[in-house]
Formats: C-alpha cells, structure tokens, sequence
C-alpha cells in the first residue's frame, strides 16, 4: 500500500530549492527524530553502518510521519521522499508554494 503526501517547501526560488533538493540521496533506518526552528532533522544509520541526517526546511509531514524504526528513501534525481514502514510505503511529493515541481 502506498500513500501520496505533499511536502511544502519554504523560499521564493522553488525551482533553485529543487535543484539542489534533486541532487540529494538519502537511504537509512531512522534512529532519532529532531526539530531545530523551521529545520526538520531526521537521522539514522545506512546500509554500510555509515550515520546519515536528513535536515531540510519545511518538511514537517515527513517528520510526523516517520516514526523511529522507519527506512527515509530520498533518490538522487527525484523530488519525493518516501518513508517505509512494515507494511506501508509513504509518499510525499514536493510541494513550492502551492505549486507541485517533479
């Protein structure tokens, strides 16, 4: 089972914010969750045993969503995030001012 989300990003330059969101990749199980002023902070340890942080303004569905134990999947190349659970992926698109960028 799948769910769409839309992940809401803060600045005036959304296609400059994509840009560099895009060339991000991300893939580790979630071991703590943290919030430092508009910044969301997820973090946790990837396949290689390697500690990775996700910590990107304006992604608070993510960060409610993911719970610790969750896999975070950012592909280089794409926009979304999804979050796996045991027997649910989420998906979350990402969302500029109202306006959806792939």
């Amino acid at each position: 089972m799948g769910i769409l989300f839309t992940i809401q990003s803060c600045g005036k330059n959304c296609e400059g914010w994509a840009e560099e969101f895009r060339l991000l990749e991300y893939r580790f199980k979630i071991e703590k969750k943290d919030e430092s002023g508009r910044d969301t902070i997820i973090s946790g340890t990837n396949q290689k045993g390697e500690n990775e942080t996700f910590r990107w303004v304006g992604f608070k569905d993510v960060y409610s969503a993911a719970d610790i134990g969750d896999t975070l999947i950012k592909n280089q190349g794409e926009l979304g995030v999804q979050i796996a659970k045991a027997d649910t992926l989420l998906r979350f698109t990402y969302d500029c001012g109202g306006r959806v960028i792939n």
